[in-house]
């Protein structure tokens, strides 16, 4: 067996051969080798697209529109489309990276229904086109390089246009417009080096779009869709 010298010079050459090892073998950091450039590692992840920042944006959409809280849905024999396709286009900006505007046109479609007014009744046809306009406050935050999260929180201006027909019976004509309050969300990726082109998915819930006292109808209206972006 090797036996060490207890010797006291020996152990506190040994302690301070040890001692500057461990410094010599420590990770330094940047500011010990001076000022940059530094190579970076061949190893390390490729760079992905920046996620957006200050600046004007705009862009399109197409999706669904679904009207909720329909009054004759349910009537024995009737038939009620609630969905229809619809679209969009927004523009707005980001005074910082997390906050912004946003300002959208949707046309959501139209809502129809027909079949009897009840059980053997006369048969009727409702057509209901709901337009609108929003403006929302916007937050949003980065999930990754290159796609962010947002939240929409705002009121829409909505256009509701009926037309009824019931057979033997004089057509229903009404038009209406109002404000409600408006939320919403989404998701932002871009897929160029500077941040610039993208896609979004976007949900937006605008409550109580339409005049019942006017037009017999009002209606929660979810609208959700696919877009492209384009950002300053």
């Amino acid at each position: 067996m090797l036996r060490i010298p207890r010797h006291p010079s020996f152990v506190t050459l040994l302690s301070l051969a040890l001692l500057l090892v461990g410094c010599a073998s420590a990770p330094r950091s940047r500011a010990e080798y001076g000022p940059g450039p530094y190579p970076t590692p061949s190893g390390s992840a490729p760079q992905l697209p920046p996620s957006p920042g200050v600046g004007a944006f705009g862009g399109l959409g197409l999706g669904r529109s679904i009207f909720h809280d329909y009054e004759l849905d349910g009537l024995p024999g009737a038939d009620v489309e609630e969905a229809d396709t619809s679209f969009s286009a927004f523009a707005g900006y980001r005074w910082t990276p997390n906050y912004g505007v946003l300002l959208g046109y949707i046309d959501h479609g139209t809502l129809e229904a027909s079949g009897p007014v009840g059980e053997g009744g006369q048969p009727f046809t409702d057509k209901i086109d709901y337009k609108s306009v929003v403006l929302c406050g916007m937050a949003t935050a980065p999930i990754a390089e290159g796609t962010a999260v947002y939240g929409l929180l705002g009121a829409a201006h909505w256009n509701q246009d009926v037309a009824y027909r019931e057979q033997s019976a004089t057509p229903f004509n009404a038009d209406s417009s109002g404000f409600s309050p408006a939320i919403g969300g989404g998701v932002n990726y871009f897929f160029d080096s500077g941040g610039h082109f993208g896609f979004n998915l976007t949900w937006i819930r605008i409550f109580q779009a339409g005049d019942k006292g006017k037009t017999d109808h009002d209606s929660d209206i979810d609208f959700v869709s696919l877009g492209f972006l384009i950002s300053q």
